[in-house]
């Protein structure tokens, strides 16, 4: 009965399809300057829209691969899972869109959507045979560390007084990117000692 309650297909694929288009939106916004709050508002919006696609679409073609249903009931328990803590980030993207912290809402909104990611990834994590709810655990670690970093020592840190978005399409890229990219590895190598 557990058994049949989890997510059994392969998350290797879904989680590196998120992590190159963490890691292209980051650069895309490192090449291209965008800046300024709203920017990089809507610049992470589109990106973080981008990758649900690219994670909905790698999921689909396993679906139609394996002659199963897309919109399975483990799926569906999955997406309810991430549902709430998706839409807190957004909302606090929107709000981040009315400049409520001002310049400094670019250093702020990276560490803010790490928690909120690595609550929705824990919280998924309890619908998946696999080490979902750790990486949860580090998200919300990265998150708290940078809020702390950037809270206590934003006088003494550089890149926030030279330019501050520049930087934090850097974080967005490392973390969000470049994060999903090394689970993705370690997924494929786990899955595939694994698969019964």
């Amino acid at each position: 009965m557990e058994r049949s309650a989890l997510y059994r297909r392969a998350l290797a694929p879904t989680v590196a399809a998120v992590g190159i288009t963490g890691v292209v939106g980051s650069s895309i916004g490192i090449v291209v300057g965008v800046g300024g709050v709203i920017g990089f508002v809507v610049h992470w919006l589109v990106v973080a829209v981008g990758a649900l696609l690219a994670a909905l679409w790698v999921v689909r073609r396993q679906a139609l691969g394996a002659g199963e249903a897309f919109w399975s009931s483990p799926t569906k328990r999955v997406a309810a899972a991430l549902m709430p803590a998706f839409l807190s980030g957004g909302l606090v993207a929107i709000l981040g869109l009315g400049q409520l912290f001002k310049v400094q809402t670019v250093l702020v909104l990276p560490g803010l959507w790490m928690l909120f990611y690595g609550c929705a990834l824990h919280s998924a994590g309890f619908f998946t045979p696999r080490g979902l709810r750790l990486f949860g655990w580090i998200f919300l670690g990265m998150g708290t560390i940078w809020l702390c970093i950037y809270l206590n020592f934003t006088p003494w840190l550089p890149f926030g007084i030279q330019d501050p978005t520049r930087n934090a399409h850097a974080l967005m890229g490392a973390v969000f990117g470049l994060g999903h990219l090394a689970y993705a590895v370690y997924l494929h190598l786990t899955e595939r000692k694994n698969v019964a």
